[in-house]
């Protein structure tokens, strides 16, 4: 053992080795080196999906930063395991130390912010007054702004404690970690509070923002807030507990075990989870909304064409895309149409006014089922728009008999014969061929023709 703290003398001047043990304690080759790699090697990939994701978004209209920040915090985590293999290689060599668990702090800071804006969006989709009001914005801000004062404060302090030996110092850098990791654990519980303060506060209608139901968007952010959560506490807690010095088994809050499943397995799981479950498709809201009923220009008409409405007749809490029941109900009334509400955004079946029928030739039929009663059991609009002309009467003077040659049956010759024509008999000739055929025209509402043999 003395062997060991002699090889572990500390350089003559800053920076400093710590001599406290902290969460992972200090890196080496097994089994630092292959977890480390792991999650490098997944960090990339995800990454590298999310960046897709915004390109393809931005080169179809779709603005959605967050996929961005997504990608921004996967380089963050990049360098990070890049930096903790280096230091494992080179445990001595304190600036590798230093780097990393600076970046260690500043990656989780994104995902946090992410959340904080998403549970914003389901407070504003929830209650719209509330959500866009002037107090909630302030209070909105304020916890970003005191977030990043945090972030900038675990800095300042973690960097102090590595260029001085004075237990002072080192005792004032302690309180304001405690400080700044307390509030991570807290911010990152933040969207959950809001999201069952929201939830508990009675509201009338929805606007609806993004794909997918409402209650599963919610139901996503919440875990997701909660994996972060966990980490953060621990991390927290594990700052309450007084200093030890550095010794071979550290407790168990201390291992290397706890710092990777609390510090980049939980970050990992909500990277897949967002990406899986497409999340730049589900929180997306319209571009400019600056107040209720912003949100909801994001749900397309069914339609084609500007309608107003009378009567609602249906209303449904869920997304249209979402339930092929709710689009084939609204198939049932004629003379209705399905649009969202232009103050809640809830999906309604209304019945169309006269007004907004359109008066081209295109639309006539639509009018015509338009005008139709909603709960009529008359389906005369189905019938042809125009009808087919009938055959003409036969006049009178025309009714009567007319004896017409049997054609298929004499030859030309015979034809004149028949008519007064010269006599020019063939022999072998049967007397069918001569003969005539008589038709008679049918009288009105008679069966039909009448041939006789004359």
């Amino acid at each position: 053992m003395s062997s060991s703290h002699q090889g572990q003398q500390q350089p003559s001047g800053p920076p400093y080795a710590p001599q406290t043990a902290s969460l992972g304690g200090l890196p080496s080759v097994i089994p630092d080196v292959p977890i480390t790699s792991v999650f490098l090697l997944l960090y990339v990939i995800f990454g590298i999906i999310h960046f897709v994701v915004f390109r393809k978004n931005k080169a179809r209209g779709h603005k959605f930063i967050f996929s961005a920040m997504m990608f921004g915090f996967c380089k963050i985590r990049i360098a990070t395991m890049s930096l903790r293999i280096a230091w494992a290689c080179y445990p001595r060599n304190v600036s590798l130390g230093i780097a990393a668990q600076i970046f260690v702090y500043v990656g989780t800071v994104i995902l946090f912010i992410m959340n904080w804006f998403f549970a914003q969006r389901i407070v504003r989709a929830l209650h719209p007054r509330l959500g866009w009001s002037t107090s909630y914005r302030i209070f909105h801000r304020a916890g970003l702004f005191l977030l990043i004062l945090c972030l900038i404060m675990l800095i300042v302090a973690a960097l102090q404690s590595f260029f001085t030996l004075s237990k002072n110092i080192h005792r004032i850098d302690r309180y304001l970690q405690l400080t700044g990791s307390t509030y991570f654990a807290a911010f990152a519980f933040g969207p959950n509070s809001l999201i069952l303060i929201s939830l508990a506060i009675p509201r009338r209608g929805i606007e609806k923002f993004g794909e997918g139901r409402m209650r599963s968007n919610i139901t996503m952010l919440f875990m997701a807030s909660t994996v972060l959560s966990l980490g953060a506490a621990f991390r927290a807690g594990t700052g309450y507990v007084p200093p030890v010095p550095i010794r071979d088994p550290s407790p168990w809050y201390f291992s290397k075990t706890c710092f990777y499943v609390f510090d980049f397995l939980v970050e990992i799981l909500v990277v897949i989870f967002y990406a899986m479950v497409r999340f730049d498709l589900r929180f997306h809201v319209p571009d400019g909304a600056k107040g209720p009923g912003d949100y909801a220009p994001n749900n397309k008409k069914v339609t084609g064409h500007p309608v107003e409405s009378r009567e609602t007749i249906q209303e449904y809490e869920t997304d249209i895309f979402s339930d092929a029941r709710t689009l084939a109900d609204s198939l049932k009334y004629p003379g209705s149409t399905l649009a969202p509400d232009g103050r809640t955004g809830v999906w309604k079946v209304k019945r169309t006014s006269a007004s907004s029928r359109g008066s081209d030739g295109a639309s006539t039929r639509h009018s015509i089922m338009d005008t139709t009663s909603t709960y009529s059991r008359d389906y005369s609009w189905a019938a042809p728009l125009y009808e087919e002309p009938q055959v003409p009467r036969v006049p009178s003077y025309a009714l009567g008999t007319v004896e017409m040659p049997n054609i298929m049956a004499v030859s030309t010759s015979e034809h004149r014969e028949s008519f007064g024509g010269p006599s020019r008999h063939t022999s072998g000739y049967s007397s069918r061929q001569n003969s005539l055929v008589r038709y008679t025209w049918p009288n009105p509402g008679s069966p039909g023709i009448q041939e006789e043999d004359v």
